[in-house]
């Protein structure tokens, strides 16, 4: 049944419309006119009473049926009279609540005032804020003294009243760590609740999310014992935690079009001991090599922020353009301050490489620094949010076969503008040091899937003679793309990449663009690119697939 309604007050219009209902379960059907009409005098009282609730408490409704079965229209004219507005307002908190400043704060905001007009909804939503805030300042048994709203039709004028009374203050008691696995000394590092704080709910649920966060654990359950405060207001807190499996294994297969076919297999000792360290190894195959790495994890101090690795591997890389055997051994430590993290390393690496008509066998003692930050509304689909890393590593010739130093910086910036995506992305970075003597591993090359598409993996750089790839000193890389959702799980992309790897940042870059299809999946985004050399290369469309996270 079509409903068209008259005269209804601005701003109110939408919300009392969507409180009519004058349909069945099984909507208009063929009803006959005396129920159409038995439905229509159903939506004007709807509607009356509606109109009370906004403090119209003398408006008149008239109703009209016309149509046919089948095709019946509701009209409703509506007179809605004077508005009742507050004549008082007293609002109060009592107890020892009443001297807390974000409550007097909150309060003296006039959230409900003297002339406001008489909004139900509204009243409501002020006396259970009060409620709220006093519970999360540590009031738990706070409740409504008073509550009422007084309406003289005589003079369309309301007195309100809510009081609320905050009882005593609760603050955090014992907290309580019911498990075996690990040392409580060392679990304590993942709580931040300090014995005497005032009570939180917040705080309740971040102790619960560190936990969870930590990988160690299956489940846990962080429970408030209100009904054992002490004499104090002191709050036991029990924190039940059942450990996850000590070991897991983990398999994965892929294809990009930089690697080719891909696997990988990885083990990993969440619980090596009850100090928390952990131990993990991981294999990785493609078509263009592998690599095997282990790593030995040691948390200290704050648990959830300080870590030392120690760790091996051995990569075997072979491009188009190079090929390269890697073994590295060394140690990192690693400190995360809010969303930065600082990684201070020491790395001895065995490098036999050729790139091109030079070729070498190098042993580097390499310290390095590096600081990053991620922040991100979702990491495996971002709407918003924003990567950026700066790392800066090298060695005097004194301790290693050649001397170097070789700052990089990178980032990607994504931001949403309603169904639309924009993400951008760059790198820059320079090594001070004769490229002839470089390893594959510390020369830059450009073009790819991540780099500057259109190009194969690695094949923009500078040229010797032969035309051979020798790679660069310098790397200049950037990204401009677009994406737009056209439904829940499908987007469409266009994009603009440009850049090169240089021996000097004066050599022309090379630029491309392409459109692609972006489809939403539990483990990322697959990403679909045809892409076009504009300036370099040849004039054919190139095909990128990549499978991951957008940060």
């Amino acid at each position: 049944m079509e409903i068209e309604i008259r005269g209804l007050p601005d701003g109110i219009a939408e919300r009392i419309r969507g409180s009519i209902s004058i349909e069945n379960g099984d909507g208009d059907g063929a009803v006959d006119r005396r129920e159409a009409s038995r439905r229509v005098d159903r939506g004007r009282r709807q509607l009356r009473r509606s109109m009370t609730a906004f403090g119209y408490y003398r408006a008149e409704v008239e109703s009209e049926l016309t149509g046919e079965p089948g095709n019946w229209r509701a009209v409703y004219r509506v007179v809605p009279g004077e508005r009742v507005t507050y004549e008082t307002v007293k609002l109060d908190i009592t107890g020892p609540a009443s001297s807390e400043e974000s409550l007097e704060a909150y309060l003296a905001a006039d959230p409900l005032a003297a002339g406001d007009p008489v909004e139900h909804a509204r009243y409501e939503s002020v006396k259970q804020e009060l409620l709220k805030r006093a519970i999360g300042l540590g009031y738990l048994d706070a409740s409504l003294s008073t509550h009422r709203v007084e309406v003289d039709l005589d003079t369309y004028g309301a007195d309100a009243v809510i009081v609320v009374d905050s009882g005593p203050l609760y603050r955090f008691g014992e907290i309580r760590l019911m498990q075996e696995r690990l040392d409580d000394d060392y679990l304590r590092g993942f709580v931040d609740i300090e014995r005497g704080d005032r009570f939180s709910d917040q705080e309740v649920l971040r102790l619960e999310q560190n936990l969870r966060d930590s990988n160690y654990f299956s489940e846990v359950r962080v429970e408030p014992r209100v009904d054992q405060a002490g004499e104090g207001g002191d709050v036991p807190i029990d924190v039940a935690l059942t450990p996850r499996k000590t070991s897991e294994y983990q398999a994965g297969a892929g294809f990009g079009t930089d690697t080719g076919i891909r696997g990988s297999l990885s083990w990993q000792n969440h619980r090596v001991n009850s100090r928390g360290h952990r131990f993990r190894s991981a294999l990785q195959l493609s078509q263009i090599g592998g690599s095997i790495e282990s790593r030995y994890v040691m948390p200290f101090r704050n648990p959830r922020r300080d870590r030392y690795e120690l760790f091996a591997g051995y990569t075997e890389d072979e491009p188009d353009t190079s090929d390269s055997e890697l073994a590295r051994v060394g140690i990192q430590r690693s400190t995360v301050h809010g969303r930065t993290r600082l990684d201070l390393s020491f790395v001895y690496e065995r490098e036999d490489f050729t790139v091109a008509d030079q070729s070498g066998l190098t042993d580097l003692f390499i310290p390095g620094i590096g600081l990053s930050r991620v922040t991100a509304d979702d990491r495996l689909f971002t709407r918003n949010g924003l990567r950026w890393s700066a790392t800066l590593r090298g060695t005097p010739g004194v301790i290693s076969d050649l001397a170097f130093i070789q700052p990089r910086v990178s980032g990607k910036l994504i931001h949403s503008f309603g169904d639309f995506r924009v993400i951008l992305r760059g790198e820059a970075a320079q090594t001070l040091a004769k490229l002839d003597r470089l390893p594959a591993s510390l020369r830059f090359f450009a073009g790819g899937d991540q780099s500057v598409r259109g190009f194969g993996y690695e094949t923009l750089g500078p040229e010797n003679d032969q035309g051979e790839v020798t790679g660069g000193r310098q790397l200049l890389v950037g990204s401009a793309e677009v994406d737009y959702g056209i439904s829940d799980k499908w987007r469409v992309a266009a994009f603009t990449d440009a850049g090169n790897a240089f021996d000097e940042f004066n050599e022309p870059l090379r630029k491309s663009v392409g459109v692609g299809v972006r489809r939403i999946t539990p483990i990322g985004p697959v990403r679909i690119d045809l892409a076009h050399p504009i300036s370099g290369g040849t004039s054919s469309v190139r095909l990128h697939i990549t499978l991951g996270p957008d940060l």
